[in-house]
């Protein structure tokens, strides 16, 4: 028995999947047996529907992912948090750079960036999985507003039987206009009522679990043909005060030190382009310790955040290099931190 999955489009790495696919020796993806997957707003599984509309497969956890599966359950899923895929052997999680144990909520190894994300390296987000997720085991994710309308939706069609039926007759991923056909309660997200309204369902292409060539899945988009070109884009996606205080909080901080986030983000503001002003937020954050604690890995976050919000491809070890050669005074001033950012340096 092979085992693939659908993810939606243009999603981070392991954080939305859609569907489930059973495949025995010798069989496509047109006649595989589908599992449909209902998660929850930080993008983990629940739920999982069969092509009847009949629940498959159900899981119960904690807030930490220690679960318990439904005796019903008709299939194995192991999907787990974000990015997360269980071992039922040796009952931890995989979750690419390191191994998740639910029982504890902790790592089992120390964070591979040492002590520049704090001194607790085992923790699992700061100790708040309902706010955040960790895709790769090395950083925090803010919990995206679209998230938790895209559990809205699918919770709302659910409870909806026409949708409900549509839903489960569907091949390869959802129905288009969910809201429209079965009144199905408005959101107020425009970047999820796009989606769902343009219908795009998910291609007949997956790659399985153990594929070694590709780890990324169906609905996964190449970088764009020049990322590092930050005068491509038409305009630029910002960062606000509240989350970067959030980043700072979930990281271990608790009050700024040496100035006001506010400031960072007026400062940034004056500059133009992705470097500059990710510059900027790390001169800011981590070379003038804004705040009393993290301030190296509150800015790494906060231009991992940048960088995603306008599609420029950068390494999170480039940035992690410039962000430690600011902390240690190494660079001061934006040109020289964004020429470092550019060049790898």
């Amino acid at each position: 028995m092979r085992v693939a999955y659908g993810w939606k489009p243009d999603s981070d790495w392991g954080t939305s999947p859609l569907w489930q696919a059973n495949l025995s020796e010798g069989q496509s993806l047109k006649n595989a047996s589908y599992h449909y997957l209902i998660s929850d707003h930080l993008g983990t599984p629940q739920l999982a529907i069969n092509s009847a509309g009949e629940q498959s497969w159900k899981i119960n956890s904690d807030a930490f992912g220690n679960s318990e599966l439904d005796a019903n359950n008709q299939i194995t899923m192991n999907l787990r948090f974000p990015g997360q895929y269980y071992d039922a052997e040796t009952g931890l999680s995989y979750n690419y750079f390191r191994d998740y144990d639910a029982k504890t909520g902790r790592y089992i190894q120390s964070d591979p960036i040492g002590l520049a994300g704090g001194i607790n390296t085992y923790g699992y987000v700061g100790g708040n999985p309902l706010v955040y997720s960790d895709p790769t085991g090395e950083f925090a994710q803010v919990m995206v507003p679209v998230a938790v309308a895209a559990a809205f939706v699918v919770a709302a069609c659910i409870l909806t039987p026409a949708c409900n039926k549509s839903l489960s007759n569907a091949q390869f991923g959802l129905y288009p206009n969910i809201n429209s056909r079965f009144n199905v309660p408005e959101l107020r997200f425009p970047s999820l009522s796009e989606d769902i309204s343009n219908g795009e369902k998910c291609e007949d292409s997956t790659v399985e679990v153990n594929d070694p060539n590709n780890s990324s899945g169906t609905g996964a988009v190449p970088p764009p043909d020049d990322p590092d070109d930050d005068k491509n884009h038409n305009s630029f996606v910002g960062i606000g005060v509240d989350e970067i205080e959030l980043i700072n909080r979930i990281h271990g901080g608790t009050t700024t030190l040496t100035g006001e986030i506010d400031t960072v983000v007026a400062n940034m503001s004056y500059r133009t382009g992705f470097y500059d002003k990710a510059a900027v937020a790390i001169r800011d954050i981590a070379g003038r310790h804004l705040f009393n604690d993290a301030n190296k890995r509150t800015a790494q976050t906060v231009v991992e955040q940048l960088a995603k919000r306008n599609n420029v491809n950068i390494s999170k070890s480039q940035i992690r290099n410039v962000v430690n050669n600011v902390g240690n005074g190494k660079l001061r001033n934006v040109e020289d931190i964004s020429g470092a950012l550019k060049h790898g340096k």
